[in-house]
C-alpha cells in the first residue's frame, strides 16, 4: 500500500525534470529564428568613431576596471551615462565593440592603441542599482568577445556568473523590472553585426581565445539558467510572435496601398505619408505591457522589412527613399505620442544607422 507514496518524490523530480527538458526544446527552437543583423562597412566605421570618444573619456578619467576571478582575466571601461547617452539610451547599461581598422594604433598612437579584432568593452555604471549587481554586465561582453559575436552564449554565460555568485535572485529581478526585452532577445545568437571582413578575421583569430572559451561553457554548463528565467524568455518570446505578426500584417497592406495611390513619379514624401498611417495605426494599437517585453531584435526587423518593402515601391529609384523609425521602442513611443516614424531621410541618419550597429546589452 506504501508503493505509490513512496515514488511521489520520484515522481516529482521526473515530472519536473521533463517540464525543464520541455522547456529548453522550445528555447532552442527559439534560437533558430533569428532575425537578420546587418551593417555596412561605412556605419561600422562610423560606429569607431564614437567607441573612439568613449575610450578617450576613460584615459583621461581613468575609469578603467580589472576583472580577475574565477579564471577570467579582462578589462572594460566604466561610463557615466551623461558621456554614454548616445548609446546607452538604445544599449542600456552595456554595450561592447570590435575594432576593424588595422591601422588604429598606427593613427591614434599609444593613447588608444587598437587594431582589427580588439574589443572595447563598457559599462554605464549609473544605470546599475548596485556594484554587486554590475558583474554579470561585463562578463555578457566578454562572451560575446570569446565567441566572436554569439549573444546566446554571452547571456548564459552572463546568468551563469550571477549563479555562481549568488546573486541570480536580484539579478534576474532587475532585469525583469528594467530589461524585460532583454529576456525576449537572450536566444538570439547574432546581436553583434560586423562587417564580413572583420567576421572572417575573428574566426581565424578564435583558437587563440580556445582556453578561455571552454573556460565560459564549462561554466554554463556547470550553471545552467534557472528555469525561471526560462519560464520568461518563452513567455516574451510568445508575445514577440504577436507583436512581430501584427506589424508583418501591415507590410502587404501599406505597400499595395502605396502602388494602387501613387503614380511612378509620386515623391517619397508622399508614400511616407501612406507607410506612415499605416505604421502608426499599428504600433498604436499594441499594449504597453507588450511593447515593454517584445523582442528588440525581432521588432526591429519587422520595422526593416517594412521600411525595405516600401522603398520597393517608389518609382523611379532615383527619386529618393523614405526612413522609418526601426529602432522598436523609439517608433512606438513615437506613434504613441502623434508623431510621425515614417519621413523622407536627412543627413543625421547616418549617425543614427552606426548606433543601431553598436552591440547592445538589452
Amino acid at each position: 500500500m506504501s508503493e505509490p507514496y513512496e515514488r511521489q518524490p520520484c515522481l516529482r523530480l521526473e515530472l519536473r525534470q521533463r517540464a525543464r527538458q520541455e522547456l529548453e526544446e522550445r528555447l532552442e527552437h527559439r534560437v533558430e529564428q533569428q532575425a537578420r543583423q546587418e551593417i555596412t562597412l561605412r556605419q561600422y566605421l562610423e560606429k569607431e568613431r564614437i567607441i573612439e570618444r568613449f575610450l578617450e573619456w576613460a584615459d583621461e578619467h581613468n575609469s578603467w576596471r580589472e576583472v580577475n576571478k574565477g579564471g577570467f582575466r579582462f578589462s572594460y571601461a566604466g561610463l557615466p551615462y551623461r558621456v554614454a547617452e548616445p548609446v546607452a539610451r538604445i544599449a542600456g547599461a552595456g554595450f561592447s565593440h570590435c575594432f576593424y581598422s588595422p591601422f588604429e594604433a598606427l593613427i591614434h598612437g599609444e593613447k588608444i592603441a587598437l587594431a582589427k579584432g580588439d574589443w572595447a568593452k563598457f559599462l554605464v555604471t549609473d544605470m546599475m542599482p548596485v556594484p554587486r549587481l554590475a558583474e554579470p554586465v561585463p562578463m555578457h561582453e566578454l562572451g560575446e568577445e570569446l565567441s566572436c559575436g554569439d549573444h546566446y552564449l554571452a547571456s548564459q554565460l552572463e546568468f551563469a556568473w550571477a549563479v555562481r555568485r549568488r546573486t541570480v535572485s536580484d539579478y534576474f529581478k532587475f532585469v525583469n523590472e528594467s530589461y524585460p526585452s532583454k529576456l525576449a532577445d537572450l536566444v538570439q545568437k547574432n546581436l553583434h553585426p560586423m562587417p564580413q571582413e572583420l567576421k572572417e578575421f575573428l574566426k581565424q583569430q578564435k583558437a587563440k581565445k580556445a582556453e578561455q572559451l571552454q573556460l565560459a561553457q564549462d561554466l554554463i554548463d556547470n550553471y545552467p539558467l534557472p528555469k525561471r528565467v526560462m519560464v520568461k524568455v518563452d513567455q516574451y518570446g510568445g508575445v514577440s510572435d504577436v507583436v512581430c505578426g501584427i506589424i508583418e500584417a501591415e507590410i502587404g497592406q501599406a505597400v499595395n496601398d502605396i502602388q494602387s495611390s501613387l503614380s511612378i513619379t509620386a515623391s517619397p514624401e508622399a508614400a511616407a505619408g501612406i507607410a506612415n498611417r499605416y505604421l502608426s495605426g499599428v504600433l498604436q494599437i499594441i499594449e504597453p505591457e507588450y511593447a515593454r517585453v517584445v523582442s528588440r531584435a525581432r521588432a526591429n526587423e519587422k520595422l526593416k522589412m517594412f521600411e525595405h518593402y516600401v522603398n520597393q515601391q517608389i518609382i523611379p529609384e532615383d527619386r529618393g527613399k523614405v526612413k522609418v523609425e526601426t529602432h522598436f521602442p523609439f517608433a512606438y513611443e513615437k506613434a504613441k505620442r502623434g508623431e510621425s516614424v515614417v519621413s523622407v531621410p536627412g543627413d543625421e541618419d547616418n549617425i543614427l544607422g552606426a548606433l543601431e550597429g553598436i552591440h547592445a546589452y538589452a
